[in-house]
């Protein structure tokens, strides 16, 4: 056997044990779901607050593990395009199967529905953060991305699309990662944007040379903050600005605006986002 055909032979097998590797772990995804509602069903009467707190985190952490594996694929345009259609295809398909079903309460069949929707999901946060990097082109435009975002989603919480979207069980059914939750069976808890940005992060982080891990552990915690605060003052806490802060701290360095033209396009673009979110609200 020739050294080239060793190679060629060699290569052919890391690749099977990278799709090995990705396999089981999606299926990681649905395992802990069906983990959590099995021990949930057994767990006696929970105070609400503590019960939200774990399914959030936990389902936090759960799809944030994944998605962190899953970007350091080398993930083409291509291919983010096609999971994303397909994704896009299956969480309509599901949704609308869920509301055919002609059941007055909960079942097996929900819980099987719920664990797909959420890989749906995954694919869409996936794919979405890797198309959403290729638009950023220098490691200095993610200051007013950030920014951006993060007031765009404040506005979101408080004001705009996601408070109309949580008065809808089945618009969060479509967009929010559903989970089991001890006394209260299976609700919707983040939102699938939260996900995309974490792999647009993750993604740039990895192309501008930022440190990895130090990034996951930021983001990572950045879910833990706002899902803590939430659950304990009962409120909506936007997981983006804190993200997108956290994010920023951690790699100033690499992210800095150092081009004054570029810190006053910046500033301009900041102040355009504000007073348009602004005027809408005003006009409601």
């Amino acid at each position: 056997m020739t050294i080239e055909s060793e190679i060629k032979k060699s290569g052919n097998k890391s690749s099977i044990v990278e799709l090995i590797k990705t396999v089981l772990l999606i299926t990681l995804l649905p395992g802990i779901f069906y983990l959590c509602d099995f021990v949930f069903a057994k767990t006696p009467d929970f105070d609400e607050a503590p019960a939200l707190a774990i399914s959030g985190l936990i389902c936090a952490l759960s799809v944030f593990g994944v998605l962190a594996w899953l970007i350091q694929r080398n993930i083409s345009k291509l291919k983010a395009a096609l999971i994303l259609v397909l994704s896009l295809i299956a969480d309509i398909g599901l949704n609308i199967i869920i509301r055919e079903i002609e059941a007055a309460h909960y079942d097996s069949t929900w819980l099987h529905y719920y664990a797909l929707i959420n890989l749906a999901l995954l694919g869409i946060a996936l794919s979405g953060g890797v198309l959403l990097s290729g638009i950023i082109k220098k490691a200095s435009y993610l200051i007013p991305l950030v920014v951006a975002a993060g007031i765009a989603d404040i506005w979101s919480v408080g004001w705009g699309v996601t408070s109309e979207i949580v008065q809808s069980k089945t618009a969060m059914n479509y967009l929010l990662f559903s989970f089991p939750v001890a006394g209260k069976e299976i609700l919707p808890l983040i939102g699938v944007t939260d996900f995309v940005f974490a792999t647009l992060f993750l993604s740039l982080a990895r192309r501008f040379d930022m440190p990895i891990i130090r990034t996951q552990i930021l983001l990572a915690a950045a879910f833990i903050i706002s899902i803590t605060v939430a659950v304990r003052c009962g409120i909506g806490v936007p997981v983006l600005p804190v993200m997108g802060v956290l994010f920023i701290i951690g790699n100033y360095k690499h992210v800095k605006i150092t081009d004054p033209k570029e810190r006053k396009d910046a500033v301009l673009g900041i102040i355009i986002i504000v007073t348009v979110l602004a005027v809408v609200t005003l006009s409601k």
